[in-house]
């Protein structure tokens, strides 16, 4: 029902995936045999590569948060280097997920930038470019 309101209305999804991307593929791809087209972020990525490349097949956003300053999953840490910066949205997931150093406190929004920082240096790009790319993204993506 979500998907055909999203068409009907031109908007965009926010989907939370967890183990369960085989699954949300099939569901995507049989909207897009019908001709449909979808548009949405994948929230609070933290996959690997296998369902990055599924998500930037389906060219969807990917969400990042605070999970990748904590994570000690290399796939996690691969898939976020290798998200095109064209793709890539920053999340706070507030109030939970909270970045390194703040863990187990209330996630805020300023602290999205504590991410951004994350993924600058595990990236090897400047801040500047990652703010002002998801900037872009966001405003494209959900038309503001």
């Amino acid at each position: 029902m979500h998907l055909d309101l999203a068409i009907e209305c031109d908007l965009p999804l926010i989907f939370h995936i967890r183990s369960a991307f085989d699954d949300f593929f099939a569901i995507l791809d049989d909207y897009t045999a019908a001709g449909h087209k979808i548009r949405g972020v994948v929230h609070s990525f933290s996959a690997g590569m296998i369902e990055l490349q599924g998500c930037l097949d389906r060219d969807l956003f990917l969400g990042l948060n605070g999970i990748m300053t904590f994570t000690k999953d290399e796939s996690q840490l691969a898939a976020a280097r290798a998200v095109p910066l064209t793709k890539m949205l920053l999340e706070t997931d507030a109030p939970f997920l909270t970045p390194k150093p703040f863990r187990g406190k209330m996630c805020q929004l300023k602290h999205v930038v504590v991410t951004g920082q994350f993924l600058s240096e595990l990236r090897n790009e400047p801040l500047e470019v990652i703010a002002d790319a998801t900037t872009t993204n966001a405003k494209s993506l959900f038309s503001l």
